[in-house]
């Protein structure tokens, strides 16, 4: 995890923002790093393709 703050503070411009998401306890590991949750203003979503249909 340290080698990716230090990529994202060498890479990211100070206009950047980066999110991810972070399932179960999964938060108090990022929170270490300085991540913050940002629910209320936002929610991490997903999709999940449906699997391919047969042709008729």
């Amino acid at each position: 995890m340290r080698e990716i703050m230090d990529y994202l503070d060498a890479n990211v411009p100070p206009s950047g923002y980066v999110s991810l998401i972070a399932d179960g306890k999964a938060q108090e590991l990022y929170a270490q790093f300085g991540f913050e949750p940002t629910a209320p203003a936002g929610a991490g979503m997903a999709y999940k393709p449906r699997a391919a249909q047969p042709a008729r």
